[in-house]
C-alpha cells in the first residue's frame, strides 16, 4: 500500500510516499520514503510535518494505512481535505 504525501518543514517542500511495501516497513508499520530513502521520524528535519490531502470518506485501505500513521504516532502528520 503506498499514498503519495507533502513533506513540509521551514524553508523546504518535497513529495514522497507513505508506504508498507519498503523493505523497513516491518509488521505492515508505514514507511516514510522521499528524496530516495526511508525516514523514521527521529530522522526528519525540526517542524517538519507529513500532509496528507484526503478528500475521501474516510474508509478503505489506504485510509486504514493513514490511521496506522496517527494510531502509531510515528510521524507528525497533518490532514487537510482536498
Amino acid at each position: 500500500m503506498q499514498l503519495p504525501v507533502d513533506i513540509h518543514w521551514p524553508g523546504n517542500h518535497r513529495s514522497g510516499l507513505l508506504t508498507t511495501e519498503h523493505p523497513s516497513s516491518s509488521h505492515g508499520i508505514p514507511v516514510l520514503v522521499f528524496d530516495g530513502r526511508p525516514y523514521d521520524a527521529g530522522d526528519l528535519p525540526s517542524g517538519c510535518k507529513v500532509v496528507v490531502t484526503w478528500c475521501k470518506v474516510r474508509t478503505g485501505p489506504v485510509w486504514e494505512l493513514v490511521e496506522r500513521v496517527l494510531t502509531a504516532r510515528i510521524f507528525p502528520v497533518e490532514i487537510q481535505v482536498g
